[in-house]
């Protein structure tokens, strides 16, 4: 037997246990991504996730008299993040304190538009830290819920 016959024969069984496997597992699947989901919407959340306050310190235009072309905004940004949502971050230190500067939209001389953006991105940097943690989390939900509906079955088969 030539070897591409047998690497074809071996493709072939490996393609037929993954089917297989995703057949038996597709409801497990499908509660790890949405509890994956629902469990990173909440911590990228603002004020579930984590707390975030940007404060600009200053706030000057670009070009002199001509404010369609944004202002330069500096400032300080403070950010507590849950420790539950958060558990790798909060290991490290739950708070990040740290200076921005950027460029805001035209006519904001508030800087609000550099605020709100300081205040998601440091909330994006720490989530991917945290990923495996929500995968973990996914995984026991997953694979408890389906252990706890063998149980009322099989409980609920004697009873009747």
């Amino acid at each position: 037997m030539s070897l591409s016959i047998k690497v074809k024969k071996l493709f072939e069984a490996l393609s037929f246990e993954v089917r297989y496997w995703f057949g038996e597992n597709w409801k497990k699947l499908l509660v790890v991504s949405l509890s994956f989901v629902a469990l990173s919407l909440v911590a990228i959340t603002q004020g579930i996730g984590y707390q975030a306050r940007a404060d600009v310190t200053s706030s000057k235009l670009m070009v002199r008299d001509h404010p369609c072309l944004g202002y330069f905004v500096t400032g300080n940004l403070t950010c507590n993040f849950n420790p539950f949502l958060y558990p790798v971050t909060h290991i490290f230190g739950y708070e990040t304190n740290l200076t921005f500067a950027g460029v805001s939209d035209p006519y904001d001389s508030r800087g609000n538009s550099v605020k709100d953006s300081m205040e998601i991105s440091v909330a994006f940097r720490e989530f991917p830290k945290n990923v495996p943690y929500y995968l973990a989390i996914s995984l026991a939900v997953a694979f408890g819920s389906s252990k706890l509906i063998k149980r009322f079955r099989h409980a609920s088969k004697r009873s009747s």
